[in-house]
């Protein structure tokens, strides 16, 4: 179950990344502490277990939780200062991986009801 929801978040930050900025796109499951190879990359992660209710004798329900971490290179330059011009790019990134998964995925008939964004 939660592999589809996955990879239907992928296809809607493939689908919104038409300049092909993503690096990468990947299951975030603390695997990746202190390993980020390119820049930018959204880590897709389900922080929590999934608690399922039984509304009939063949249907569960559940709220599932998604957090994406939308990761970019701010790195300060001499005098330990993170540049504005970094920062604006890591928020334009940053916007549209939310814009291209939070109307699709919120509105949808998805168990995708808390989307948390983080970056």
């Amino acid at each position: 179950m939660l592999y589809e929801i996955y990879t239907a978040i992928m296809a809607q930050l493939e689908a919104a990344d038409t300049t092909n900025q993503l690096k990468g796109i990947e299951w975030y499951n603390v695997q990746y502490e202190s390993i980020i190879a390119n820049t930018p990359r959204v880590f897709i992660e389900f922080p929590d277990a999934v608690p399922f209710s039984q509304v009939s004798k063949d249907m569960r329900r559940a709220q599932l939780k998604v957090r994406l971490h939308v990761v970019t290179q701010a790195m300060p330059d001499a005098s330990g200062v993170i540049k504005d011009t970094t920062a604006q790019a890591h928020e334009a990134t940053a916007a549209m991986v939310h814009n291209a998964v939070d109307g699709q995925l919120r509105g949808s008939a998805s168990m995708l009801n808390n989307l948390q964004l983080t970056g």
